[in-house]
């Protein structure tokens, strides 16, 4: 695995990895097993105006943060 170094790259305020424009809504991933918590979190989550993509698993949870690139993930450890 290539390990990225931020300090390698010059980053610019309101620059984004993966082309999110600085005006969209934030995406946050939520990485929950239990059903109900998912729930709880997105519905808290969109109050604040945070586009919400969820995931079940940490496989999925992969698959999701390659193909959405979230600005956050927030993950159940247990």
């Amino acid at each position: 695995h290539k390990q990225l170094n931020l300090m390698d790259h010059q980053i610019l305020p309101n620059q984004r990895f993966c082309g999110r424009s600085a005006d969209s809504a934030p995406t946050v991933l939520i990485v929950e097993d239990d059903a109900d918590n998912r729930q709880l979190l997105k519905i808290l989550l969109e109050m604040w105006d945070f586009t919400v993509i969820e995931a079940g698993d940490g496989s999925e949870a992969v698959s999701l943060a390659k193909e959405k690139c979230p600005d956050l993930i927030l993950m159940d450890v247990k």
